[in-house]
């Protein structure tokens, strides 16, 4: 089959999520062999002439986690160019990919799942948050220390219990 072929029948099944997956498949092998990026500016675009933005997001998502650093330009809404000459191939990505294509609608939170980064969540800053709350409500600064006060006892007797 050719590139042609697979971007159309991409563009032509965008409603089932699991044979997105097998095609986007196809894309990024002929992207890793050959280098071209156009296959995937055309399967972003097609999705956005569908006005599927969730898709559109999900491709460009996907694509970014398989080349880390890649470059999306657009322009009026429209992908012009997705520049990749800097970026990492993640072989972990492709293989992730390689796990999901054909089982994992692409539409699913599970296709988001499997290629979620695995960072953890950053700690939560009280002094930042302090500063924020401070700068956004200045007068409402002692009520609001007040309210925290207040609220040491409740904390205690959950923590006792």
């Amino acid at each position: 089959m050719t590139i042609e072929n697979t971007i159309k029948n991409f563009s032509t099944n965008i409603g089932n999520g699991i044979n997105l997956g097998v095609y986007y498949k196809s894309i990024i092998d002929h992207v890793i062999k050959t280098g071209d990026t156009t296959p995937l500016v055309k399967i972003i675009n097609a999705a956005s002439n569908r006005k599927d933005t969730a898709l559109a997001s999900v491709l460009r998502v996907t694509t970014g986690q398989i080349y880390n650093g890649a470059k999306i330009k657009s322009k009026n809404g429209k992908v012009i160019s997705i520049k990749i000459k800097d970026a990492t191939l993640s072989n972990s990505a492709v293989k992730t990919l390689s796990d999901v294509a054909g089982e994992v609608s692409m539409r699913g939170t599970n296709w988001k799942k499997a290629f979620a980064s695995d960072t953890e969540p950053k700690a939560f800053d009280v002094a930042l948050w302090a500063a924020r709350q401070a700068t956004a409500r200045p007068t409402q600064l002692e009520a609001m220390i007040a309210a925290l006060q207040a609220q040491r006892t409740t904390v205690s007797k959950k923590k006792a219990a």
